[in-house]
């Protein structure tokens, strides 16, 4: 049988021979804390400094290992590399898991993951307790695996009505570590008078130095930004009751875990969540600071998107 070539890389041999390479890459690197040169590679792995040189060369193709230049250099693995080992080992055995499509979601059964080799594609299969006939192929899914703190989103390929089963062709998976909550994600939030104006609200958010202003309109939160209030004093708008012009804003607890604000945010479609501890208002996390605030810490979000 023919092996897949790609720029002159045989996949075949890739898998066989530069799994470990990369796996000690990583224990390297993760023990080091810095870039790892091919010699320190080669030594672990008792092979010569030339056969790690075109390895590396290999990996790095495919996205697996950055490359960095000068006397302090050596090879360092990307999120992709992370991900990829991360799943081989996370995943035995069967999980509770919970499926969200669009018309709603259920709890299921993970009962097989084929774990993605080198440029093929990554599959779950769930079972669940009925099939629905509005699970539709190519259908986008959500699946939370709060055991692993995974997150896989994906979209239907096949669905099984003798086994109650369902493959998803898995496309991003997210890990939250377990500890992460959402109160360590908060970004910084000015909480506002329901009667005040779009230009007060705007000179108060400048003044405080925030981005993000939570208006209290009876029992609802509403959310403002200083980017929306500055549009709408340039439209001649500066009078105009600033909770005229917000977002509602729902809520969550500041002890719930990042991996459940993700779920809210993707799943209910709000563009942010008002973070509360005992009635108090400590913030917002937002999807844009869930991702740039997770990516800056020691145990960060890892995101694998083919």
């Amino acid at each position: 049988m023919r092996h897949l070539k790609i720029n002159g890389i045989d996949m075949e041999e890739l898998k066989l021979q530069h799994q470990a390479i990369l796996s000690a890459l990583v224990e390297l690197y993760k023990s080091l804390k810095r870039a790892v040169k091919s010699e320190e590679l080669a030594k672990v792995l008792r092979k010569d400094d030339g056969t790690i040189r075109n390895a590396m060369g290999a990996l790095r193709f495919l996205e697996y290992v950055e490359s960095i230049p000068g006397p302090r250099g050596g090879y360092i693995p990307t999120i992709k590399a992370f991900e990829y080992l991360k799943l081989r080992k996370s995943m035995p055995g069967s999980h509770r898991a919970k499926v969200y499509m669009e018309h709603g979601s259920c709890e299921v059964k993970v009962v097989d993951v084929r774990v993605p080799e080198f440029l093929e594609e990554c599959k779950v299969v769930v079972e669940l307790a009925e099939l629905s006939p509005e699970i539709k192929q190519d259908a986008f899914v959500m699946i939370t695996i709060p055991s692993s703190s995974l997150v896989l989103e994906g979209k239907i390929l096949e669905k099984s009505y003798l086994k109650d089963e369902v493959v998803i062709k898995v496309f991003k998976i997210l890990h939250f570590p377990a500890d992460l909550k959402v109160k360590n994600l908060a970004e910084k939030a000015l909480v506002l008078s329901s009667e005040i104006s779009i230009k007060d609200a705007f000179n108060a958010l400048k003044l405080a130095g925030v981005r993000k202003g939570v208006v209290k309109d009876e029992k609802l939160l509403k959310l403002i930004s200083l980017e929306d209030l500055a549009l709408a004093i340039c439209e001649g708008m500066g009078k105009f009751l600033a909770k005229e012009l917000g977002k509602c804003l729902p809520t969550i607890d500041a002890e719930e875990s990042a991996l459940r604000a993700y779920e809210l945010i993707t799943i209910e479609g709000a563009s942010a969540l008002a973070v509360s501890s005992l009635n108090e208002i400590l913030g917002v996390v937002s999807s844009e600071n869930l991702y740039s605030k997770l990516s800056i810490l020691e145990s960060h979000v890892r995101v694998l998107q083919r």
